[in-house]
Protein backbone atom coordinates (compact mmCIF):
# COMPACT_ATOMS: atom_id res chain seq x y z
CA UNK A 1 0.00 0.00 0.00
CA UNK A 2 1.15 3.32 -0.69
CA UNK A 3 0.49 6.30 1.32
CA UNK A 4 0.93 9.98 -0.41
CA UNK A 5 1.60 12.91 1.81
CA UNK A 6 1.70 16.63 0.83
CA UNK A 7 0.14 19.97 0.05
CA UNK A 8 -0.65 20.67 -3.36
CA UNK A 9 1.91 23.07 -3.79
CA UNK A 10 4.50 20.67 -2.46
CA UNK A 11 6.53 17.52 -3.73
CA UNK A 12 3.92 14.23 -2.99
CA UNK A 13 6.13 11.55 -0.46
CA UNK A 14 5.30 8.07 -1.21
CA UNK A 15 6.07 5.80 1.92
CA UNK A 16 6.06 2.39 1.07
CA UNK A 17 5.51 -0.87 3.27
CA UNK A 18 9.20 -1.24 3.95
CA UNK A 19 9.31 2.02 5.59
CA UNK A 20 11.13 3.82 2.43
CA UNK A 21 9.99 6.58 0.63
CA UNK A 22 11.05 8.43 -2.31
CA UNK A 23 9.75 11.84 -3.83
CA UNK A 24 7.93 11.99 -7.10
CA UNK A 25 6.84 15.08 -8.55
CA UNK A 26 3.25 16.35 -7.66
CA UNK A 27 0.48 16.91 -10.30
CA UNK A 28 0.95 21.14 -10.30
CA UNK A 29 4.79 20.72 -11.43
CA UNK A 30 3.58 18.76 -14.32
CA UNK A 31 0.90 20.86 -15.20
CA UNK A 32 3.73 23.95 -14.62
CA UNK A 33 6.38 21.93 -17.20
CA UNK A 34 3.19 21.84 -20.05
CA UNK A 35 2.62 25.21 -19.40
CA UNK A 36 5.61 26.26 -20.02
CA UNK A 37 6.32 24.02 -23.47
CA UNK A 38 3.12 25.02 -24.55
CA UNK A 39 4.26 28.79 -24.07
CA UNK A 40 7.38 27.89 -25.70
CA UNK A 41 6.07 25.91 -28.53
CA UNK A 42 3.76 28.63 -29.30
CA UNK A 43 6.07 31.45 -29.58
CA UNK A 44 8.02 29.59 -32.24
CA UNK A 45 4.69 29.34 -34.68
CA UNK A 46 3.90 32.01 -36.88
CA UNK A 47 0.77 33.69 -35.86
CA UNK A 48 -1.62 33.25 -38.79
CA UNK A 49 -0.78 29.81 -38.88
CA UNK A 50 -3.82 28.12 -36.85
CA UNK A 51 -3.86 24.50 -37.78
CA UNK A 52 -0.17 24.86 -37.34
CA UNK A 53 -0.60 26.14 -33.55
CA UNK A 54 -3.40 23.83 -32.77
CA UNK A 55 -1.52 20.69 -33.92
CA UNK A 56 1.41 21.30 -31.92
CA UNK A 57 -0.85 22.76 -28.70
CA UNK A 58 -2.50 18.93 -28.72
CA UNK A 59 0.72 17.35 -29.26
CA UNK A 60 2.67 18.58 -27.10
CA UNK A 61 -0.68 18.12 -24.58
CA UNK A 62 -0.57 14.56 -25.11
CA UNK A 63 3.22 14.31 -24.81
CA UNK A 64 3.34 16.05 -21.50
CA UNK A 65 0.86 13.43 -20.25
CA UNK A 66 1.82 10.63 -21.40
CA UNK A 67 5.82 11.50 -20.18
CA UNK A 68 4.05 11.57 -16.89
CA UNK A 69 2.38 8.29 -16.65
CA UNK A 70 5.40 6.66 -18.04
CA UNK A 71 7.42 8.50 -14.81
CA UNK A 72 4.89 7.34 -12.64
CA UNK A 73 5.24 3.90 -13.98
CA UNK A 74 8.37 3.98 -13.38
CA UNK A 75 8.59 5.48 -10.31
CA UNK A 76 6.25 2.61 -8.90
CA UNK A 77 8.12 -0.33 -11.05
CA UNK A 78 11.35 0.62 -9.14
CA UNK A 79 9.86 0.21 -5.75
CA UNK A 80 7.91 -2.93 -6.42
CA UNK A 81 3.94 -1.52 -6.60
CA UNK A 82 2.48 -1.28 -9.90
Amino acid sequence: MIHIKGAPRSKLVFTLNAGRSFIAFSYLDIFLYLLRNLFMNILTIPPWNIIALFHRLLLTSFLCYRSALLLRNILANRYGHS
